[in-house]
């Protein structure tokens, strides 16, 4: 179900290990905005999303979609 602002709740995986990590999935665009932000996130690594405890599926990250939200 849609979060009020039109987005979707979920979390996502990055890099190798058990951590997930909050985020929510914007449908009209197909961005994807990490809640806390993860200043690890680089060109090339993937994120695969996740619906609870159900694979959602995931992409490659694109150098120009990278963004820190700082500055």
């Amino acid at each position: 179900m849609p979060a009020a602002s039109g987005n979707y709740p979920l979390l996502t995986k990055l890099r190798h290990g058990p951590e997930l990590t909050p985020c929510s999935l914007n449908p009209d665009t197909g961005l994807v905005q990490l809640q806390g932000g993860d200043q690890g996130v680089a060109p090339g690594q993937f994120s695969v999303l996740y619906a609870g405890e159900y694979c959602l599926g995931g992409g490659r990250i694109c150098a120009d979609e990278v963004s820190t939200g700082q500055g």
